[in-house]
């Protein structure tokens, strides 16, 4: 279940249902190790290779939507434009905010 889930989230470059099944799919482990203690391997040797891939599409999904959103940021940092107003402005603001603090 867990690995058509994924596969169909990756190829949509849905992060947030891929997100949701890698810590779900976490979460069970986890409570399957805890509660079992005389089985300590869960998944067959298959199932790990089929979540090789899938974990390698999540990085490399999660890589691309950094890369995204740090070009979508130094855009938006490249359009700001602050002249001394706005930084006489910030200076006091950042003081007022000081003095409340202290």
């Amino acid at each position: 279940m867990y690995i058509e889930q994924l596969n169909k989230a990756l190829t949509r470059h849905d992060d947030k249902t891929t997100k949701i099944l890698i810590k779900s799919l976490a979460n069970n482990l986890r409570a399957m190790g805890s509660a079992n203690e005389q089985t300590t391997q869960f998944l067959t040797q298959e199932q790990i290779n089929a979540l090789g891939p899938i974990l390698k599409s999540t990085l490399e999904l999660v890589s691309s939507l950094k890369a995204a959103h740090k070009t979508v940021i130094q855009q938006t940092k490249a359009a700001l434009d602050l002249d001394e107003e706005d930084m006489e402005n910030i200076k006091a603001e950042m003081a007022q905010v000081g003095r409340v603090a202290s």
